[in-house]
């Protein structure tokens, strides 16, 4: 019915839903589509979706997370007949292999966002390749990877365009890679460091001082920070909005104690400190 009354549809997005494969057949009339978003939809035919995508060549942005299992023939098969996307996020990715998606990613020029989660067998080398083929990138986000290291880090120097960046986990990288990345990545306004040991206080002072224009940054595992720390930070940059310091292990409730996170936020009224484990429940 909606692909009957709406064909000139030019974005749609599906949460929580299960689409049979006749139903996901009919999307292909949607000749105008621009942008199509699936999440939670694990019901649905992985297979019927990539026919979706291959059917519609107008297509801008694909968002698929938690849609079936993706792997290297279907990204393959998908991105064959998207080269114009400007926007890719897909997760979980844990069967994507490194040679496969950089193939892929090398065809689309025109990306400024990729979004991959769950890339459990992406490392160092996928950096290079992003690197290399995508200079308008502006957002990349890569978690629950094989892990980084200061090669991949190093990598980055071309992407001077990148506003917004989530590496995970980053357990190899050391301080002298997070200055570079700084440095290489300027303009950077939201980062995010998983797993992150080198990130010590002092490193992340320095790092703020140097990225000027961040506006939110968080780092996990965090083992130790100070009262003067948190506030040093705070005060490198006029721009930061969000410094979310999460602990090494639940049973770290907080960083700091409560009176001190009080002070803090009285100091800095526009900025949001976070320094607790998250409470999802």
């Amino acid at each position: 019915a909606i692909t009957a009354a709406c064909t000139g549809l030019r974005s749609l997005h599906l949460a929580r839903s299960a689409v049979s494969a006749v139903a996901m057949e009919s999307l292909t009339r949607l000749r105008q589509l621009e942008v199509l978003s699936m999440t939670s939809s694990a019901r649905t035919e992985a297979t019927s979706i990539l026919d979706v995508a291959r059917g519609i060549q107008s297509l801008k942005r694909v968002h698929l997370f938690d849609v079936g299992p993706l792997n290297d023939i279907g990204l393959q098969m998908l991105l064959h007949y998207q080269r114009n996307l400007t926007s890719l996020v897909l997760g979980p990715c844990g069967q994507l292999t490194q040679d496969y998606l950089a193939t892929a990613v090398a065809k689309l020029p025109e990306l400024t966002c990729l979004s991959l989660a769950g890339a459990s067998l992406l490392s160092d080398s996928i950096l290079c390749v992003i690197a290399e083929s995508l200079p308008n990138l502006r957002e990349l986000l890569l978690t629950e990877t094989d892990g980084f290291t200061d090669a991949g880090i190093y990598a980055l120097e071309n992407c001077t365009q990148l506003r917004q960046l989530a590496l995970h986990p980053v357990r190899s990288v050391t301080a002298a890679g997070l200055m570079v990345l700084c440095d290489y990545c300027d303009q950077l306004e939201q980062l995010l460091l998983g797993e992150c040991p080198a990130a010590t206080e002092d490193v992340l002072i320095s790092m703020l001082s140097c990225c000027m224009h961040l506006e939110a940054l968080m780092v996990t595992h965090v083992s130790e920070i100070s009262t003067e720390g948190a506030i040093k930070m705070l005060s490198a940059t006029d721009m930061l909005k969000c410094l979310a310091l999460v602990p090494r292990s639940r049973e770290r409730a907080s960083l700091l104690p409560r009176a001190a996170v009080q002070q803090i936020h009285e100091a800095f009224p526009d900025a949001l400190l976070v320094c607790e484990w998250p409470d999802f429940e």
